[in-house]
């Protein structure tokens, strides 16, 4: 008879439910796996901490696996560990001066409770420190910065109640600080005097660490928009109350804050409040956003505004991200980020900082997948680019992990990687098939040349890709359930791309401006390409099926490719039953075919409702007009 018991680590990674039988200390997966059954020894303040600030679904840094567990991640190296021996003296470092500087006596909380995040906890700090000790501080700071590692559980601790340096507050007066909830209707506004001043809401300290964690470990460590040192200095600053004197320290602090609920949003563990928080975070960024806008660029600037695209593409106002992306890519280009070695200002060039070519190819990606999806021009051509790809082979943390069986061995994803080779492809593909001057070229032999050069491209990088011959099954069980998220968004920006290769190509040639996604062109363009791309299009929905979906982060991420690939299984389904049934044949799987495809189009229409967006909801009934097909089909008799 099975018994459950406490988790072992390897079931815990994986948030699985850990079975085992009656005098048996090993659990049956750890048996199939032939790997030796560990447990963490318990700890009854970790613990407590734990159940206090929610558990951490996907992979937090106390939860990662360690060298009992290699098919999941390696050990790190002796230059990591000297790295991280380095931050934390360096965070030791910096604690001191805090210590020293600011009073730390507990803070007395003030809440309001209507209208605010489930936790919100609002502080109101004074200036209590000079601005020669700010300036002295934000040295202190840039040292830290200097090495590139996450920080450990210790440092990561220094967030907990007792150990942070907190200045007194004084008591909220109502009416002083918008309301965080009160968004209904209105964006709530955060004032600049309130930043200034470090008068902003702030999650308790526990549940800020346990943000940060999944920021950093589940969405940074694949995506590095921030370096770890930087996000953690900054969500330190605004507890502490020595944030900067603008309200980019806060934006910054809150842009993490806030994927992190998304993250969480999409685990097993997720609340209702994990999605309104995060639009909470958002909603505060995008009030101070036209300010920000009006200061000279930086790194810091641009870093904020793509963190506010991602808040804002993992919403329901989703198709309004890529005015920010470009945004974005603009101000990265008035810095020079796509020329190497450069000085605008007639000095001597310096080679780019690791930090800036990765914000760039960050930019760069989501910004040509945007583009392409949309048919708009792309803000940064190929030709303008001088800058090499980010040298990430000195970092572990930039690898996933995945096997395809239980008996073979692991192979590492880069995702930020795929991420930017894909992207070459798209804008090649958007300036050499979908720009006006290709439009106007007479030649359509040269344009299907292209097309097929395209197609082999893609295939070429499908091909490469470590997760090409994966199982849905076998990924849920070999990743953590965040690294699946990424796949899951990898796969759609391919699938997408693909598809609109086929379509554009099956209904205009690229001779005319089309979107391949509008309704109109969903309902004539999934037939005609459905034998091309089907296997792809039921890849994804295979893949988008194993997370949570309707109102989450990745349905609105992937909801363009994964409307394409059902209205394309489902016609290619249709097609062959019909020729099927024609020929006194019946298909053998249609019940799950059919069943999983319901339940896709239920998930999308769910998020289509809660979105109230008209486009949107066109396309849910193109989706429901050919399910209805395949459906009344699968009541008639085969023809005898």
């Amino acid at each position: 008879m099975p018994v459950i018991r406490r988790s072992c680590d390897y079931c815990r990674n994986h948030k699985l439910k850990c079975e085992t039988s009656e005098g048996l200390e090993t659990c049956r997966r750890c048996i199939k796996r032939k790997q030796p059954c560990t447990m963490q020894s318990p700890s009854s303040d970790t613990n407590l901490a734990a159940r206090r600030s929610g558990p951490n679904p996907m992979g937090s840094l106390q939860s990662r696996p360690t060298t009992q567990n290699p098919d999941i991640l390696l050990p790190p190296s002796s230059a990591s560990e000297h790295q991280t021996l380095q931050l934390r003296k360096s965070i030791d470092e910096l604690r001191r001066l805090l210590d020293e500087r600011v009073n730390s006596s507990q803070s007395t909380q003030a809440s309001h409770e209507l209208g605010q995040p489930s936790y919100a906890t609002k502080r109101t700090h004074d200036q209590i420190i000079s601005s020669d000790d700010i300036s002295e501080h934000r040295n202190s700071r840039f040292r830290v910065e200097e090495t590139n590692v996450l920080p450990s559980h210790t440092d990561m601790q220094m967030l907990a109640p007792g150990r942070l340096p907190v200045p007194p507050s004084q008591m909220d007066t109502p009416g002083s600080i918008p309301s965080p909830h009160a968004q209904n209707d209105t964006v709530p506004s955060m004032p600049l005097e309130n930043c200034v001043s470090g008068r902003c809401y702030l999650p308790p300290p526990e549940e800020g660490s346990a943000l940060l964690n999944e920021y950093l470990h589940d969405f940074n460590s694949r995506i590095p928009l921030f370096k770890p040192e930087l996000i953690y200095s900054h969500v330190k600053d605004c507890y502490s109350g020595v944030a900067g004197v603008t309200p980019l320290a806060w934006v910054l602090a809150y842009i993490a804050l806030g994927i992190g609920h998304r993250l969480r949003a999409m685990s097993l563990f997720a609340t209702d409040d994990d999605t309104s928080n995060a639009d909470w975070y958002l909603n505060k960024c995008l009030a101070v956003l036209p300010n920000l806008l009006l200061q000279q660029p930086t790194l810091s600037l641009v870093q904020a505004v793509l963190g506010i695209s991602i808040l804002l593409q993992t919403s329901a106002r989703s198709r309004k991200a890529s005015l920010f992306v470009s945004t974005a890519m603009r101000l990265a280009q008035d810095l020079g980020y796509n020329e190497a070695d450069i000085d605008i200002y007639g000095g001597e060039g310096s080679t780019r900082d690791e930090q800036e070519l990765r914000v760039f190819w960050i930019a760069f990606f989501m910004d040509t997948s945007m583009n392409l999806s949309a048919n708009r021009l792309g803000t940064q051509k190929l030709v303008d680019i001088s800058v090499p790809f980010p040298n990430h082979g000195l970092s572990d943390s930039w690898t996933m992990t995945i096997a395809h069986d239980e008996s073979a061995l692991s192979h590492t994803i880069e995702i930020f990687s795929l991420h930017t080779t894909l992207a070459i492809i798209q804008a090649e593909a958007l300036e050499e098939l979908f720009s006006v001057k290709a439009r106007q070229r007479s030649s359509s032999v040269l344009d299907t040349n292209a097309y097929k050069s395209f197609l082999s491209k893609l295939s070429l990088w499908r091909a490469s890709s470590p997760i090409a011959g994966s199982e849905s099954s076998n990924m849920l069980n070999s990743m953590f359930r965040s690294d699946v998220a990424h796949v899951i968004i990898l796969e759609a920006s391919y699938f997408g791309t693909l598809y609109q290769l086929h379509a554009a190509n099956a209904l205009a040639r690229f001779t005319r401006r089309l979107d391949v996604f509008c309704p109109d062109s969903l309902r004539a363009a999934a037939g005609l390409v459905a034998s091309g791309v089907y296997p792809d299009a039921r890849r994804l929905l295979d893949f988008a099926a194993m997370i949570p979906q309707q109102n989450s982060s990745i349905t609105w991420v992937t909801m363009n490719a994964r409307i394409a690939a059902l209205c394309v299984a489902l016609a290619y389904y249709h097609v062959n039953e019909t020729i099927n049934r024609s020929v006194d044949l019946a298909s053998p799987r249609l019940a799950p075919n059919l069943q999983l495809y319901k339940e896709t189009l239920e998930h999308l229409e769910a998020a289509a409702m809660h979105a109230k967006d008209t486009i949107l909801a066109s396309k849910m009934d193109v989706c429901r007009e050919f399910y209805n097909q395949v459906k009344e089909l699968n009541q008639l008799p085969i023809t005898q």
